[in-house]
């Protein structure tokens, strides 16, 4: 069994090989930063989302106004879950 080549399957060949190398270009310089400058973006997004609902939720538990008698606010502080508890120790001499 022998093959032989001809000049049609050669430049058949060849043109595969251009339009591959041709469409790699194009995706490389048209294609891939556009991709990243849409992930960049979205990330930011993301990012920016979780960050405005963290500081909505450190608001919310902040403060709770309990009583408010004239110029006297007396408010609580809610502790976070993972704060722990607080105790203030005085020195004894």
């Amino acid at each position: 069994m022998t093959y032989t080549a001809d000049v049609v399957g050669l430049l058949r060949t060849l043109a595969i090989i251009f339009l591959v190398f041709w469409g790699f270009r194009i995706i490389g310089r048209y294609i891939l930063p556009w991709l990243g400058k849409w992930a960049i973006r979205k990330a930011g997004q993301r990012m920016q989302d979780q960050a405005n609902v963290n500081f909505q939720q450190r608001q919310d538990r902040r403060e709770d106004v309990i009583k408010d008698d004239g110029n006297v606010k007396i408010s609580k502080t809610k502790p976070s879950p993972d704060e722990g508890e607080f105790v203030d120790f005085e020195e004894i001499d």
